[in-house]
């Protein structure tokens, strides 16, 4: 596989990650202040910044222990976890 193509991908999902990720808060009505609110009482405290960064496209990709704990800070089941390990 070309790597171009592999870039093309890893950015695809990197981008539907963090939809995924926006889109399941913005359903529960949650705000970034929520979130880091419900990582600290999950255990797996997440920074406004760090949620903030995150989320936005033109930071880098987040590493797979801060995009766990924002899923988990949204309420997000394990079968959602998995799939987006596999993002």
């Amino acid at each position: 596989m070309p790597a171009g193509h592999d870039a093309e991908e890893r950015a695809t999902a990197l981008a539907a990650l963090r939809e995924q990720l926006a889109d399941a808060g913005g359903r529960r009505g949650l705000t970034r202040k929520d979130i880091v609110a419900r990582s600290a009482a999950a255990g797996t405290p997440v920074g406004a910044t760090t949620i903030s960064k995150a989320l936005n496209a033109r930071h880098p990709a987040p590493t797979w222990p801060t995009v766990a704990a924002i899923a988990r800070a949204l309420g997000s089941s394990d079968m959602v976890l998995q799939r987006l390990r596999e993002l």
